[in-house]
């Protein structure tokens, strides 16, 4: 997972093999999302508001589990 400058993500982690997305959000939760492709990673990783990105474009896009926190 790489630490995120971010308002509400703190930290992303991606496995391109199984095109899976996990995501640190600051309140705690901890999700994975299924079938991201790297290029939806890789544009997260890019966007000036990574909150806004993941709002427009991941939210609601892909289906996820909320991971145990550790």
């Amino acid at each position: 997972m790489h630490g995120l400058d971010s308002l509400s993500l703190a930290a992303a982690g991606y496995d391109a093999r199984e095109k899976e997305l996990t995501l640190a959000f600051r309140h705690g939760g901890i999700y994975r999302y299924f079938g991201v492709p790297r290029r939806a990673y890789r544009a997260l990783m890019r966007a000036e508001s990574k909150g806004q990105f993941f709002t427009g474009q991941i939210r609601g896009h892909y289906r996820f589990e909320k991971l145990d926190s550790p």
